[in-house]
This record gives C-alpha cells, sequence and structure tokens, in this order.
C-alpha cells in the first residue's frame, strides 16, 4: 500500500512534468538551431536541457516509492549527487551565453575561471556528498520525497554563492539591459529571457538553501513558468497582418533568435498596409522612428537604415521593384535567386 502523502503526489508529479517538458524543449531549441545554424540558440537549448536533468533524482525518488513504496537508497548520497551534479555544467552554460552577448571576444580566460571553479565543486561533492548536501525525509520511508539541500557556511555554499552573483551581473543585468536598448520583437524577448533567467535563479536558490515545505509544489510549478518565459522568447516570432499570412523564411537575430522574414517578391498588398499602418519597417520588423522611406509606386514603409541599405545592394522596392535611387542601376530581386553581400560589398550569386 502506497503511503506518499499527497504533498508528496503533487510534487513527484510536478517534478515529472518539469523533466519531460525541459528534456523536449531542450532538444527542440538544439534541433532548431542546427537547422538555422544560431549557435547561442544551441548553447540555450543545451542549458534548459541541463536545468531539466537536475530534476532526476526527485523523479527517481518518486518512482521508487510507487514501485516499491520506499524511497531509494541514499545512504551513500546518490540522489543528492545526481540532484546537484548538473550544477556546473549549467552555470557555465549561463556564464558563456551571457559573455557571448556582453563580452564577446578574449572569453576563454574568463570562462577558465567556471570551468576550474566547477571542478572543484564536482570534487567536493564526489569526495564528500554529505559533507556539503543534507538530505531531509519523514522518519516513514515511501511518506514523502527526498530534499537536498546545501549546508550553509561549507565551501561548496561559497562556490554556489559566487556562481549566483556571476549569473546575476553577467547574465540577468546584461539580458535586462540589451532589452532596454533594443527595440520591437527583440526588446520583448531580451526582457522575455531576462525575466526567466531572474525568475528560475530565485527559485532554485530558495530551494536549495532552505526546506520550503508545502511551498515546494509552488516551486516545482513556477519552473514550469520558466520553462515557458523561456519558450516563448525563443520561438520563432512571426508576424501576421492576416489570419491566411504564409510563413516566410526564419532569419536569425543575435545567433540567439528566431524571427520570420519577408522574402521580395512574396508581399501582398495587405502585408504592405498592416507594416504601414503598424509602423513597421518591412525589412527589419522593428519600429519605425524619425526619417523613414516611403516607395512613391506601392506605398512601402522602410526605415532609414534599411533603405539606405537596400539602394547599396539591390537598389529595388521589395514591393514593386521600384529604385530607391534612380541614379543608380538597378538589380531586383529574382525568385529562386539570392543575392549575398561580399566582403568587397559587391553583389553575388549565390
Amino acid at each position: 500500500m502506497l503511503m506518499l502523502s499527497t504533498e508528496g503526489w503533487f510534487e513527484g508529479i510536478f517534478t515529472v512534468g518539469i523533466l519531460v517538458v525541459g528534456i523536449c524543449s531542450g532538444l527542440f531549441f538544439v534541433y532548431k538551431s542546427r537547422k538555422t545554424k544560431a549557435r547561442l540558440l544551441l548553447h540555450m537549448g543545451f542549458l534548459i536541457f541541463t536545468c531539466s536533468l537536475t530534476y532526476i533524482g526527485v523523479t527517481l525518488d518518486f518512482f521508487s516509492i510507487l514501485l516499491t513504496g520506499n524511497n531509494i537508497d541514499n545512504s551513500n548520497g546518490f540522489q543528492a549527487l545526481i540532484t546537484y551534479f548538473w550544477t556546473p555544467p549549467i552555470v557555465f552554460l549561463a556564464i558563456y551565453i551571457g559573455a557571448e552577448i556582453v563580452i564577446k571576444k578574449n572569453k576563454i580566460p574568463f570562462l577558465l575561471i567556471y570551468g576550474i571553479l566547477g571542478l572543484i565543486y564536482e570534487i567536493i561533492i564526489f569526495i564528500d556528498p554529505f559533507g556539503s548536501l543534507i538530505s531531509i525525509t519523514n522518519i516513514v520511508s515511501g511518506e514523502s520525497l527526498i530534499h537536498t539541500n546545501i549546508i550553509f557556511g561549507t565551501p561548496l555554499f561559497f562556490i554556489m554563492g559566487f556562481f549566483m552573483i556571476s549569473i546575476i551581473i553577467l547574465v540577468d543585468l546584461s539580458l535586462f539591459l540589451r532589452g532596454i536598448k533594443s527595440e520591437g520583437i527583440i526588446r520583448k524577448k531580451y526582457l522575455m529571457l531576462a525575466l526567466g533567467f531572474i525568475t528560475y535563479q530565485l527559485i532554485t536558490s530558495f530551494d536549495a538553501f532552505s526546506y520550503p515545505g508545502v511551498f515546494l509544489i509552488i516551486i516545482r510549478g513556477c519552473i514550469f513558468v520558466c520553462f515557458l518565459i523561456w519558450y516563448l522568447a525563443l520561438k520563432e516570432e512571426i508576424i501576421k497582418p492576416t489570419k491566411t499570412h504564409p510563413k516566410k523564411e526564419v532569419k536569425i537575430e543575435d545567433s540567439l533568435f528566431l524571427l520570420s522574414e519577408i522574402k521580395p517578391g512574396e508581399i501582398s498588398e495587405e502585408e504592405v498596409t498592416f507594416f504601414r499602418e503598424q509602423k513597421i519597417c518591412l525589412v527589419c520588423k522593428g519600429e519605425v522612428k524619425g526619417f523613414n522611406y516611403i516607395c512613391s509606386e506601392c506605398d512601402a514603409l522602410y526605415c532609414e537604415n534599411c533603405a539606405r541599405s537596400l539602394t547599396n545592394l539591390e537598389n529595388a522596392c521589395w514591393v514593386c521593384n521600384t529604385p530607391f535611387d534612380k541614379t543608380k542601376p538597378s538589380k531586383p530581386y529574382i525568385k529562386g535567386i539570392e543575392y549575398e553581400k561580399t566582403d568587397k560589398g559587391n553583389n553575388s550569386k549565390e
């Protein structure tokens, strides 16, 4: 007869859900990154996948109770190890993503510090897991799931504290500031990513350094919210002026975000009207402020930067092929042929 408490049932079900959703979401973004060659999206996918693996220990404990009526054997620290083993990879991936956004170059010495600290962290928990971790459960085996905390004042405690402060500064704040400086869709996506990181860090910190009791159910539920926020931030964004608007080719922004790209020669009159009325540039999808360009033939709206760039490239409106500058030669887009800007600034067919 199963003796698992109501609290244990909720915690177990939520934890299994987090594990499954996290693994599926992470693999989905890894798959999308391989198709689109978005390097940071690949690392973000691995980060989400690894975050979900921290719940393997609790999941195994839950299934052990369901199958045997007793908690998993944690006398050698197995459950604690399999739970906290994933912290250094998570921190390293998060710091790497933050460094790519902020530092970009000369990251190796910086990342080497976190690699060494991560190695020290792993050595500590493998040599003496119960010297830094304490596992708590009810006296009656099978009544509740095992909950493992980091012991205050241990070397592991201070390493974990350093990791958290680093993520706050390099990841949370950098994503938030990048979002504030950005516009349109990219602004929203950066701010959502920052919100997901901040929420996840607060929740997992509370989980690792305290025994939340019944609030653990709320914590597990909030992890779902974090995964959902990350999914909404990273999923492909498609602007649809009409319900029948077809999905266009995808472009990558900052090696991280998937945005729909409208190709020249495939833009309807309804789309032109929609972008113009919403003050959105037809090319970059950003909000048009200040100087802009409106095609004299079809009234398509372009921001100043995109109008100048297109003038130097094909010099043709994406809708009607009218030249931006009639004193220069025009090379309109031909369906099935794309033009790529070379290092010398010339156009070459691909």
